[in-house]
């Protein structure tokens, strides 16, 4: 399997999933027999060196979803217009959705795979430093943490409904902090942070199935979100309630229960969360099978990068006739 466009902070998440499912990791695309997208902005690649290697050895592709429909640079129903028939979805809900939206577009179900998310290399990591994390026992005086963390890297940057009401809990609530792109605190190191940390708080409107709530899980930290964050962001799966997650009916809601978390009550959720965790820190069975099946799927009938590359200009030919 060739990474064509994979984020670099988890990349090494995806190397561990093509290995453990019986796979290996090509350097280049000449050595490959199928590539692995986790971008369906296609101009962008189309721009990439990697992709002219790509189109000259044909590979069949696959292209990797974990945001709604109408979220992506090119949606869907336009990167099956272009040829691409493999899609690794990150969530049941958004599984769903697209066979739905393929359906009613005329379009095959048949490559459409979900797989979710885990964090099997951070739990590596864990292990080989003890300073951060131990498994036995997650966090040895998690009464004493007060930092409450959020984890999104371009908050601050549509000043959203969102992020206003991050502001509205950061005003009443000490010791409450965002990293990013957009924050005056600027980027962390999220295993570090996390190991610091009492909650993640995490209140998004439109986006994807996110890391952050995953990694904090993996972690035995428990995740503050509100009901119409999850179900915007389709992190249903991750962020369960008094279990993994406190999920508030809103932002007030939310921070009343901050100002009334009992002792008990926090070291229960932490115990649960980390409990609910172990599915996030090593990869299951299931999800290993799954990939390697559509693997071989893709391998054996996926569109090649070449195919894609001649109906991208198809496609912009058909949008420019019809205005």
């Amino acid at each position: 399997v060739y990474i064509l466009s994979v984020h670099r902070v988890y990349e090494a998440e995806w190397r561990s999933l093509i290995i453990n499912s019986g796979n290996q990791v090509s350097q280049t695309p000449e050595e490959a027999d199928v590539a692995l997208c986790m971008s369906h902005n296609i101009p962008y690649l189309q721009n990439n060196k990697k992709w002219e290697l790509m189109k000259n050895q044909s590979l069949p592709i696959i292209m990797g979803r974990a945001t709604p429909m109408s979220h992506n640079s090119i949606q869907l129903d336009k990167a099956v217009s272009l040829g691409v028939k493999h899609h690794l979805i990150a969530s049941k809900k958004l599984h769903q959705l697209t066979s739905s939206e393929m359906k009613k577009n005329g379009f095959s179900n048949k490559g459409i795979y979900y797989i979710p998310k885990c964090n099997d290399a951070l739990t590596r990591e864990l292990l080989q430093d003890d300073t951060k994390l131990g498994l036995d026992n997650p966090i040895e005086s998690p009464e004493s943490l007060s930092k409450i963390i959020t984890l999104i890297n371009h908050y601050g940057q549509n000043k959203g409904d969102k992020f206003q009401e991050y502001k509205q809990v950061e005003s009443l609530i000490p010791d409450v902090y965002y990293y990013g792109k957009e924050s005056p605190h600027g980027f962390v190191n999220a295993v570090e942070a996390l190991s610091k940390s009492k909650f993640l708080l995490h209140l998004k409107g439109l986006g994807c199935v996110d890391n952050s709530p995953i990694q904090a899980i993996a972690m035995g930290v428990p995740v503050l979100t509100t009901q119409d964050s999850i179900k915007n962001t389709l992190n249903d799966e991750s962020s369960v309630h008094n279990v993994s997650s406190y999920i508030a009916k809103d932002v007030d809601e939310l921070i009343e229960f901050l100002h009334n978390c009992s002792t008990e009550q926090y070291l229960e959720l932490r115990k649960t969360t980390w409990e609910f965790g172990e599915r996030f820190r090593n990869w299951p069975l299931k999800t290993l099978h799954d990939f390697n099946e559509l693997i071989q799927d893709a391998v054996q009938t996926g569109i090649s990068s070449a195919e894609i590359d001649e109906n991208v200009a198809t496609y912009k030919a058909s949008k420019r006739s019809k205005g």
